[in-house]
């Protein structure tokens, strides 16, 4: 056994450098960065929430809404009158017929005016919502391209505790995502974008344009030379009237 212990020895010397070079491979190898994913995910839910330039319009998009129902409530409180009133009055006498067409009218008015004013909110959530969709394309679109990602998806959040499991099941089946690394999640990255370019667009409004400076006044005319005058030469002496 003696004689094959430095043949031993020898091999194992041998693989040193061998294992010592695998080592080095795989330790580099560890320190390399892991490569930058092609998918993410946005919670637009949350982008919205969070997002200055949504709430500041959406708000005013309330204010008009809270505006255009008060409007109708006084409507209605007008036409309730008027019918009160008509109907205090026996029907087919003079009174009930001459308050039964102001009652029609308010009535006629009252539907009118709220159909326009359904009509004027959903116009302005449809601009609203193209907008804003328009300025998330946008970031998402500049973030992605700095990043190298090549796909996005909506995670959406949904509440699964629901009173029967068949609406548990149709509230689940709503999921695209059902679980993603908090790495893979861009939601914040793009609202930061997107409150970036707000706050900017609102200190640029704030500031007013320069004021063009006014032209020069024109340079006054010169005054016209005085009108010459004529004085006879003096006549020598021999020429005067003796």
């Amino acid at each position: 056994m003696r004689k094959f212990l430095p043949l031993v020895i020898i091999s194992v010397l041998a693989l040193c450098p061998i294992l010592f070079l695998l080592s080095r491979t795989i330790a580099r190898a560890d320190d390399q960065p892991k490569p930058q994913s092609q998918i993410a995910v946005i919670d637009m839910d949350g982008v919205l929430v969070a997002y200055k330039k949504y709430q500041q319009q959406n708000k005013a998009i309330d204010a008009r809404q809270s505006a255009l129902a008060d409007e109708i409530k006084a409507a209605e409180k007008n036409v309730d009158d008027l019918k009160r009133k008509r109907d205090a009055f026996a029907v087919g006498s003079e009174e009930y017929w001459n308050l039964d067409k102001e009652y029609q009218k308010a009535a006629a008015e009252l539907d009118s005016k709220t159909q326009k004013a359904q009509a004027e909110i959903d116009k302005l959530d449809n601009e609203l919502f193209v907008n804003i969709l328009n300025d998330i394309q946008a970031a998402m679109e500049q973030y992605c391209k700095g990043h190298g990602i090549k796909i996005v998806l909506w995670k959406k959040k949904v509440d699964l505790n629901q009173p029967t499991v068949a609406d548990q099941a149709k509230v689940f089946s709503q999921l695209n995502v059902l679980y993603v690394d908090k790495e893979l999640d861009i939601t914040t990255a793009i609202t930061d974008i997107l409150n970036k370019k707000f706050d900017e667009e609102q200190k640029a409004a704030k500031i007013p344009p320069a004021e063009p400076k006014p032209a020069p006044e024109p340079a006054p005319a010169p005054e016209p030379a005085p009108e010459a005058t004529y004085e006879p030469a003096p006549q020598p002496a021999s020429m005067l009237r003796k």
